[in-house]
């Protein structure tokens, strides 16, 4: 019984770590995302903290540009507003928040008109 509570304690206990080694930042297959229901890294659940220290972990430098998949599903950008922030304060200042989605532009000749 002893042993069985022991090992559901550092069950428990490690909810919210990223036990991975691998971290993907680009912006097409970013690790780190934001879906409804809170953080996730590598399609597990995620604390900021737990983001933080693997970041810190694999000596990714506070310069590096880290992509932050936002779910589709997410109304409130809160709360990964406040992991930017977090990660700003502690020295990751070039977070970047990307969606699935996409914008594309073109130029028009001058003489042209917009239809």
């Amino acid at each position: 019984m002893r042993k069985v509570l022991l090992l559901l304690a550092l069950a428990l206990g490690c909810l919210g770590c990223v036990t991975d080694r691998t971290l993907e930042l680009d912006f097409k297959h970013p690790s780190i995302e934001v879906k409804p229901n809170g953080f996730y890294v590598n399609e597990r659940p995620a604390s900021a903290k737990a983001i933080l220290d693997s970041l810190k972990d694999m000596d990714i430098p506070g310069s590096r540009v880290i992509h932050i998949r936002v779910d589709g599903d997410v109304v409130d950008l809160g709360p990964a507003r406040m992991l930017m922030a977090y990660l700003a304060q502690n020295g990751y200042t070039r977070p970047v928040l990307v969606t699935e989605r996409h914008a594309e532009s073109s130029v028009r000749e001058a003489g042209k008109r917009w239809r």
